[in-house]
């Protein structure tokens, strides 16, 4: 296993490899000179656990941290050169945007769900910005995410920072640690690697606030074999920050109530998790319900009845089919597709819950490949989550073992 390891930390030198040759084209170092230096360190650093490796009495461990810690040096700065340097207008997405004034509103006092956003890249000199338009010619113009998505970032408005720095450079390196730390200690670094494997992967860390709803769920996922409440806490935190994990909820239920011992019992315990997930989600969101009801409805709920109108197609999923003109499907056909996935993985997930049981944690990535608005951001958030569960898999079940915590949950 020591010997594999080191292979982990060889695939880990060359991402960062790859990592300091991307910050090296694209900082335009002879206008940054600092950046030339940070790239002269993480290559001296690259040759030099290079080479450690093949001493015979390596302190491996010491070498692993030390690849991890450069691996997050490097993407580090490869976001701070995307945001101040590369990007500094063209934001990639109107996340960030509507994030930015939505908690400049709230620091205001403005309720940012009863105001309408257009004009706002104007207002704050962003003369670039992607948008997301609707089926009738229109764009989307208003927050369409719960209360938690913008009001995590009021204190980094607040100091007058980008707000994509809250998820490049601080969630993520969170993430990353989290998944090493919580990873036994003879994996290595081969838990961490795929986060830096795909730079596409940060590029969706820097442009959107993935990392916001993605860490919580992970905390949601180890704690499930812990401390249910604990758990039960953080996934309501997710879903107070994006709309995809809950269609969690369901399997959670079945989980509960087709794992005990009789459905009473089972009942009882999803009340209680979905109890207290609900009590979390509405702390960030009941100031601006009661404020407008409508106007929560109609933002949150947006990605479903799109602002009166219907977004349009995005073709990263089974509506490529639709969005290369293969095959006129209509909106509606892939909303009863992705209903009737969702009722077949249901079924299934009853059948043959003992296999199935774990997998619930990702199953928004799953079903979102059959939305009518796929996008490759939906299914790549699933690798840190898939590798948590894999890990409390290995912590609390083994290969043989069942010690699923909804038997003893009260």
């Amino acid at each position: 296993m020591r010997y594999l390891r080191r292979i982990g930390v060889v695939i880990a030198v060359m991402i960062l490899f790859g990592y300091s040759m991307s910050i090296y084209r694209r900082s335009r170092i002879h206008e940054h000179p600092t950046i030339a230096i940070i790239v002269l360190v993480l290559w001296a650093g690259a040759l030099i656990i290079g080479a450690h490796l093949l001493f015979r009495s390596t302190r491996l461990r010491f070498v692993e941290h030390s690849s991890v810690g450069l691996l997050l040096v490097s993407t580090t700065v490869f976001a701070l050169g995307t945001i101040y340097i590369v990007s500094p207008t063209h934001l990639g997405s109107d996340v960030p945007l509507f994030t930015r004034y939505a908690a400049m509103q709230v620091l205001e006092g403005v309720n940012p769900y009863q105001i309408p956003f257009d004009g706002v890249h104007e207002l704050l000199r962003h003369n670039e910005y992607v948008s997301t338009p609707k089926r009738d010619g229109t764009h989307v113009v208003s927050l369409s995410y719960p209360a938690f998505s913008f009001l995590a970032y009021v204190p980094v408005v607040w100091m007058g920072l980008d707000v994509r720095l809250l998820g490049a450079v601080i969630l993520f390196p969170i993430v990353v640690l989290l998944i090493y730390w919580y990873a036994p200690d003879e994996w290595g670094v081969i838990p961490v690697l795929p986060l830096f494997a795909n730079q596409g992967f940060l590029n969706t860390v820097v442009v959107d606030y993935e990392m916001l709803w993605v860490l919580p769920l992970m905390l949601a996922a180890m704690f499930w074999y812990r401390d249910l409440d604990l758990s039960a806490v953080w996934f309501g935190i997710t879903c107070a920050a994006k709309q995809n994990p809950w269609l969690i909820g369901p399997f959670i239920v079945l989980r509960f109530v087709f794992g005990a011992d009789d459905y009473r019992t089972g009942l009882k315990r999803s009340i209680r998790y979905g109890g207290i997930s609900s009590i979390v989600f509405l702390i960030p969101n009941v100031p601006f319900l009661i404020s407008s009801p409508e106007a929560w409805f109609q933002g949150v709920f947006t990605p479903i009845a799109g602002e009166g109108a219907p977004l349009i197609f995005y073709g990263q999923g089974l509506a490529a089919l639709s969005w290369a003109g293969l095959v006129p499907i209509a909106k509606s056909a892939y909303s009863y597709v992705l209903l009737g996935g969702l009722a077949f993985a249901a079924i299934a997930y009853v059948l043959y819950l003992d296999e199935l049981k774990d997998v619930m944690w990702v199953v928004p990535m799953l079903l979102m490949f059959l939305n009518y608005r796929g996008s490759q951001k939906y299914y790549t958030m699933l690798l840190p989550i898939a590798i948590i569960v894999i890990i409390s898999m290995y912590r609390y079940q083994g290969d043989d073992a069942d010690t699923s915590p909804e038997v003893e949950y009260a």
